[in-house]
């Protein structure tokens, strides 16, 4: 008898220990019956989904998952019956109208010949959030990838043509019909040249220059060019709230960047709006929510943001906004490289760039940029002018044929004494048979055989006086520093014109 009192009380702590445990756990949780009914919820439940108890236990499971009916429960009910428990994903509606995106874990449960589920419901918008921007942003990373190797190749061509149409115009400079079609033709190739630029921003692989930037300066000199430029009816406004408003970088393309997303606030409102130019200060911490969602290490920034009155865009036309040659234009009113160009360039600066828009409400553009103090030495990367005549023996190693015939031959009409070859081996076995003869080195960055890194160091055991200037349809990068580095002396970014050509030659040469 008193043993069975005991196991009774027992029981009773049991289950005010069980009652307490369910109404007090993290998740949602809910009590279902066989025709679907609401039994019971804990607090979590009234919490995620905004309803008291008594008003979530009057409805049904799926008058608030918009993925069951009440067609479909039946189903439901005999795949949890037969399996006993599940793990899945769902949407449940709030009283609110919203969407949640939540994963349930539900068990089946027979009490007395009773059949219930009890399942457990967690709110996992946020994770789903942060897989969507993981997957977008390797999806740009491998997009990023194929343009810059299309870009690539593509400035090797665009060198060889560029360069014959220029030595074409030094051979028919007395007949004005091909002088004309000459022309023409330089200034669709410098077209061309402009859209691989575009490509290469994207990638990252543009060309790049670093020096301190006072981004309210910038802003204002933009907005002097807006103002003359922009319909009358779209207002200009400033919010420049950043205490510190400086960051490392190049100006011309945070210029570009700023001015492409200005237009495209523009293209939002065709009867007009306000478009605002703001700056702030957000420090953002290694383990919150907004460095996983950015990418983006711990640090001091300035956030940059471009916002428009305009039409706004739903969640599919966000995620592929920066995608290149994705536009919403009609066809002939763009390239569709314009954001994407912007996307490359804010990642160049170390920074991240994130986009806020609802349908009929306007888009905002945010760019998160490092700060840094004023007064940082500028790195330039610069062209110096042309000499009218070049004397001394030039080393060519490119492997593309058209592209070494026609540097060679600009050169040559420069003046110089040309040896070319295709190869790395093939370079440092004519830079050791005319060891002393060779007063520069044109050295393509990618070549079969020995690699250009290889090649440089050899040629430089071989004459530590060697002067090497290193060629790349990918403009300034990391490979290209890192063979400065080693020491070659300049750097030369297809496509380039006889005048860029010379001046960089030039100033190596002997005088």
């Amino acid at each position: 008898m008193l043993r069975a009192r005991v196991h009774a009380l027992e029981l009773q702590g049991l289950d005010r220990f069980t009652r307490f445990a369910f109404e007090h756990l993290t998740d949602a949780a809910y009590w279902m019956n066989q025709d679907a009914s609401i039994i019971h919820v804990n607090e979590a439940a009234c919490a995620l989904m905004g309803y008291s108890s008594e008003e979530l236990q009057r409805l049904k499971i799926h008058e608030f998952n918009v993925d069951l009916s009440d067609d479909t429960w039946p189903a439901i009910w005999g795949l949890l019956k037969a399996e006993g428990h599940r793990t899945f994903e769902a949407r449940h509606r709030h009283k609110d109208g919203r969407i949640l995106d939540v994963e349930v874990r539900a068990h089946f449960v027979d009490f007395d010949g009773e059949e219930y589920s009890c399942a457990f419901v967690r709110d996992i918008g946020e994770r789903k959030e942060l897989e969507l921007r993981l997957r977008q942003a390797e999806k740009m990373e491998a997009i990023g990838q194929l343009a810059g190797g299309i870009a690539h190749d593509f400035n090797n061509q665009l060198a060889s043509i560029m360069g014959y149409s220029e030595l074409l115009g030094r051979t028919v400079t007395d007949n004005a019909r091909a002088m004309k079609f000459v022309r023409e033709l330089g200034k669709v190739a410098q077209v061309a040249a402009d859209l691989t630029s575009q490509l290469l921003a994207f990638s990252r692989r543009g060309k790049f220059r670093i020096e301190p930037i006072d981004l309210h300066r910038l802003l204002e000199d933009e907005v002097l060019v807006l103002s003359r430029s922009l319909a009358k009816n779209i207002r200009i406004e400033t919010e420049l709230n950043a205490s510190r408003a400086w960051t490392l970088g190049d100006p011309s393309q945070l210029q570009n960047a700023l001015l492409n997303l200005a237009l495209n606030a523009r293209d939002a409102m065709p009867h007009g709006g306000t478009l605002t130019l703001s700056t702030a200060n957000v420090d953002i911490g290694a383990s919150t929510e907004q460095a996983r969602a950015l990418g983006l290490p711990a640090g001091s920034y300035v956030e940059l943001s471009v916002r428009d009155t305009g039409v706004g865009m739903d969640r599919e036309l966000q995620q592929r906004v920066f995608e290149p040659f994705f536009t919403t234009k009609d066809v002939g009113s763009g390239t569709g490289l314009g954001l994407s160009a912007v996307y490359g360039t804010v990642k160049n600066h170390k920074g991240a760039i994130a986009i806020e828009s609802e349908v009929g409400r306007g888009t905002r553009f945010v760019l998160y940029l490092p700060t840094s103090r004023s007064g940082v030495a500028a790195l330039a990367d610069g062209d110096e002018p042309a000499s009218l005549r070049l004397h001394g023996h030039i080393l060519v190693v490119e492997d593309e044929p058209a592209l070494r015939v026609v540097s060679s031959q600009m050169l040559q009409d420069l003046g110089c004494r040309v040896t070319a070859v295709a190869d790395g081996d093939s370079a440092i076995q004519v830079f050791r048979e005319l060891r002393g003869s060779v007063d520069l080195v044109l050295l393509d960055l990618v070549i079969p055989g020995t690699s250009a890194m290889d090649t440089l160091e050899t040629m430089r055991q071989v004459d530590p006086s060697v002067q090497v200037i290193v060629m790349s349809g990918y403009s300034r990068d990391g490979q290209v520093q890192a063979m400065l580095d080693a020491g070659a002396k300049d750097f030369l970014a297809k496509p380039f014109n006889m005048a860029t050509l010379a001046g960089k030659v030039g100033a190596l040469l002997p005088r």
